[in-house]
Formats: C-alpha cells, structure tokens, sequence
C-alpha cells in the first residue's frame, strides 16, 4: 500500500507541475501580446519558443515526439516515419 501511495503522490506532483507550467506558459504568452512581441524578457521569449515549436508538433502529427520534463524542450524524434517510406 505504501508503494500505490508514493505512486499516487508521484502522479499528483507531475500533474501539477506541468499544470503550473501550462499556467506560466499562458501568462507569458499575454505579456508578449501585449508588447506586440517586442522587447520581450528572456522568461517570456523562451515561453514564446517553446509554444512555437509546440505548434509545429501539432503541424507534423506524424512525427514522434516527447516533452523533456526538466526544461520542457521538446525533442524530435524524424526517424520513426520518414524511413519507413
């Protein structure tokens, strides 16, 4: 029982971790809206980048893709689909 216990908690604190990340990700957004995307803080540019290439993911489904959860770069991974054609 202590095991599902450490695991529970284990998922919660990713879950909000990421849940808090998102939040960070939407408030910069606004900030670099407001400033017309101009003279951003290097926070806010980062955040900018990181939805940028979120989107490009979205772009090119068929590409496998993961989310490093200690910087929240994404890293791609062409070789799944493109050499199987």
């Amino acid at each position: 029982m202590d095991d599902r216990c450490t695991s529970f908690s284990e998922n919660v604190k990713t879950e909000l971790t990421e849940e808090l990340r998102i939040q960070e990700l939407h408030a910069n957004l606004k900030k670099a809206e407001q400033t017309n995307m101009e003279n951003l803080s290097p926070e806010v540019a980062e955040s900018v980048k990181s939805l940028r290439e979120a989107a490009k993911m979205v772009d090119e489904p068929y590409k496998v893709a993961s989310v490093s959860q200690s910087d929240g770069s994404i890293n791609k991974d062409d070789s799944s689909t493109e050499n199987n054609q």
